[in-house]
């Protein structure tokens, strides 16, 4: 499990020794290859069965790592970094990363700025299942470049930043049920992105209802905030679970609902 203790942590280093030790147990190896004033930002957020990491790299320079075989692990480079080569293979459009076949390498020509989501494979693989009702294909778990739509791109990216400003933000220690819904929100982002050829994903119809159910609760709560309604009442005018709600009140308002309901 990724340590829940210290779920959101940084550096800005140029030093990528540092930066390699700063994530343990990723057998992690940095070079620079050209001249310069290196700056790294690096961030995480560790959820129990998941991580969410930020890195910006502004040299040109290659990453090279041998994870553990339980670990499997996916990133999107932002479409401002610069040209790169992941395992042998040339950037397209849209390009997601899959660094999940054990060793592999990217190589960048000049700056690197990435979100990537890391998971143990038993809890991705279970999930899988639950999800779509069949094992997760071989193709997974191969290290190469994919392309995924510019929709889902942008989804991945945002949303992926959004859980991390509300780690930042929020002791997520006193939100158990809150953490494990990031943990899926963040596995379900990455398999739209993934099977962005199946039609409408499970993370655009979730978005929606989300949505939905948490407009129907603040029009609720600015009538009847007097009526101190409890956080099953508001699931029942949400027609969410408590997780989902919790969730889409921390995204949008960066409060839970009972927060919220002692704000108004």
């Amino acid at each position: 499990m990724f340590e829940l203790g210290n779920q959101y942590r940084e550096i800005k280093t140029n030093n990528l020794e540092s930066l390699a030790q700063f994530q343990p147990g990723k057998n992690r190896n940095y070079l620079q290859l050209k001249s310069g004033d290196l700056c790294v930002n690096y961030s995480d957020v560790n959820l129990g069965s998941a991580q969410i990491i930020r890195e910006k790299l502004n040299i040109g320079g290659m990453v090279q790592a041998t994870p553990n075989d339980q670990i499997l692990a996916f990133a999107f480079p932002l479409l401002h970094s610069g040209n790169f080569r992941f395992c042998g293979e040339e950037r397209i459009n849209n390009a997601f990363c899959k660094a999940s076949g054990g060793r592999w390498q990217m190589a960048y020509d000049d700056n690197l700025d990435y979100f990537a989501t890391v998971f143990f494979k038993d809890y991705f693989n279970k999930k899988h299942l639950q999800i779509f009702n069949q094992p997760a294909s071989k193709e997974l778990f191969e290290s190469r470049i994919i392309e995924t739509s510019p929709t889902l791109a942008t989804s991945y990216s945002n949303k992926l930043n959004t859980i991390m400003r509300i780690a930042k933000n929020i002791d997520l220690r006193a939100f158990d049920r809150t953490v494990d819904l990031l943990c899926s929100e963040t596995l379900q982002v990455t398999l739209d992105a993934l099977l962005h050829n199946k039609g409408d994903t499970h993370f655009e119809k979730s978005e929606r209802k989300r949505s939905k159910g948490i407009k129907k609760v603040i029009e609720y709560l600015d009538v009847n905030a007097h009526l101190l309604p409890d956080i099953a009442e508001l699931c029942k005018v949400a027609a969410l679970s408590e997780r989902s709600l919790q969730y889409g009140f921390l995204e949008l308002l960066n409060v839970t609902p009972i927060q919220y309901l002692r704000l108004v």
